[in-house]
């Protein structure tokens, strides 16, 4: 049986970009682990998980039913209870891994991890899986190989929330929610992607993001693949 594991945030996670993909995989016969900084049982964001205080945006922004829902299965699943700490995953012991996003300031422990950068590296360096969504791919932008002290992602194709994606986000609830969608106000996703690769033209935009996919439309979605590593922008591309 193959075995991944999800690497993500101990506060503020995604819901789609977590239990969809355990769903899925786990439909699929895969075993899945999951792993948060010190091993304590993740929470995901609420306001994606409820749409509170979304307002007349609600329906546009929050996780879609079927991420809402799988999200509720996934809070009782053994393995999401009990948890790895970071510094306890050895990328020999899995076949792949899975950085999810969020975008919530709780992140940022995830995303500035130095220990779970160094797990990226490992998995880089034996060529297994990694997948990567959203804010995800900053993790992944930010594991340093020692070898050639540049990003793993440095000679690598790969797609990320396009700044219009995160701008927009912040642009429709900036009124009431501050800047709760730009997690760092400094610098989105996509220009600190873009910073680590050899060569813009590295960046692979993709179509203009109108439309979440479905089952019945996957073609609305899209996603990078080079090598070993899988690249998506956001929850509504990547099924």
């Amino acid at each position: 049986m193959k075995k991944v594991i999800i690497a993500m945030p101990t506060n503020g996670f995604d819901p789609s970009e977590v239990a969809i993909p355990w769903q899925l995989m786990t439909q699929a016969g895969i075993e899945v682990s999951f792993a948060t900084a010190h091993g304590n049982k993740a929470s995901p964001d609420m306001r994606m998980l409820k749409g509170t205080d979304l307002g007349i945006v609600k329906s546009l922004l929050k996780a879609r039913q079927d991420g809402v829902d799988a999200c509720y299965l996934l809070l009782s699943d053994p393995s999401f209870c009990s948890p790895l700490s970071y510094d306890n995953i050895q990328a020999s012991h899995f076949d792949g891994l899975l950085l999810p996003g969020g975008h919530d300031k709780s992140v940022k422990e995830y995303l500035e991890s130095v220990v779970l950068q160094r797990v990226v590296v490992d998995f880089f360096a034996e060529k297994k899986p990694v997948s990567a969504i959203c804010h995800g791919l900053i993790v992944a932008a930010r594991s340093i190989d020692p070898q050639t002290n540049k990003s793993v992602l440095f000679d690598y194709k790969t797609t990320a929330l396009l700044k219009i994606q995160e701008l927009a986000g912040f642009n429709l609830t900036r009124l009431w929610l501050g800047d709760y969608y730009l997690t760092y106000p400094e610098i989105t996703v996509e220009d600190e992607v873009k910073s680590v690769l050899s060569s813009p033209s590295n960046f692979i935009r993709g179509p203009l993001p109108l439309f979440r996919d479905t089952p019945e439309k996957l073609y609305r979605g899209f996603f990078v693949h080079d090598k070993n590593f899988l690249s998506a922008r956001w929850p509504g591309g990547y099924l």
